[in-house]
């Protein structure tokens, strides 16, 4: 205690013999926070008090296609984007959910709806590309695509199915790149810039155990936006959001903090 007291009284009268430097540290101190601080209003005006981007004036008022859109994030994705005035495709495996979606969009917005059911779990041979592709040609231009499909299984991995495995990679991995290919062209061909919304995952970027195969295919979405985002660049405006905890038909809200969208 006695070298801390005799520590802290050093301090004191440093300061007293040299008031230039208590000042100079005092004005670098003010300054890290005030940096602080004005990061943390930025973050406040961007993500609460902005208005948002006119997304058809910069994109056009083609289709906006989401995957994975009958439950949770897709879900309220295409609704918003409805609002803004799109024309909105929902893919995914349930088509009663996928229609009474597309019923309630055409209702509350009066855009346009287009339904295309495919399950993304499954063996990606060059037949079923070739059948996911001649079904997503009903939409001829798109503004928007967001790769939202995606699935997790909460268990460790000495104790996890294979199929469990096979079913995370096929539909976050492999399926997100298949869908992203085939869209490319379509994106190209919108009259105004393009973009495209990938959802991965917060597990992306910290260790989730009893998720490591989850973590692992969303760290793949991570990087394919990523490197999407610099291939793409010249037309297509490429985002990837790492979500936290949000509630939905493959998160039940268990975790602390989950969100409901």
């Amino acid at each position: 205690m006695d070298k801390i007291s005799d520590a802290l009284q050093s301090v004191r009268d440093l300061a007293d013999s040299n008031k230039e430097l208590t000042y100079a540290f005092a004005a670098i101190g003010a300054g890290v926070v005030g940096l602080k601080l004005a990061k943390c209003l930025r973050s406040v005006y961007r993500y609460t008090i902005r208005p948002s981007h006119n997304l058809a004036k910069r994109y056009g008022d083609n289709w906006a296609v989401v995957t994975g859109a009958s439950d949770g994030i897709g879900k309220a994705l295409a609704f918003e984007l409805a609002s803004k005035g799109f024309k909105v495709g929902l893919v995914g495996r349930n088509q009663d959910k996928l229609e009474a979606v597309a019923k309630d969009i055409a209702e509350q917005h009066k855009v346009e709806t287009k339904v295309v059911v495919f399950d993304f779990n499954v063996h990606y041979t060059a037949e079923k590309i070739a059948e996911l592709s001649e079904l997503l040609g009903v939409f001829e231009k798109v503004s928007i695509l967001v790769n939202n499909v995606g699935m997790a299984s909460y268990n460790p991995l000495e104790k996890m199915t294979d199929e469990n495995i096979h079913k995370q990679i096929n539909v976050n991995v492999v399926g997100t790149t298949v869908v992203s290919k085939i869209m490319i062209p379509k994106l190209r061909a919108n009259e105004n810039r393009a973009a495209m919304l990938i959802i991965a995952s917060i597990a992306a970027e910290s260790p989730c155990p009893n998720l490591a195969v989850y973590s692992a295919t969303k760290s793949y979405d991570y990087q394919l936006g990523l490197s999407l985002a610099q291939e793409l660049k010249d037309k297509i405006d490429v985002t990837v959001v790492n979500t936290a905890s949000v509630k939905s038909n493959m998160n039940s809200g268990r975790f602390l903090f989950t969100i409901t969208p």
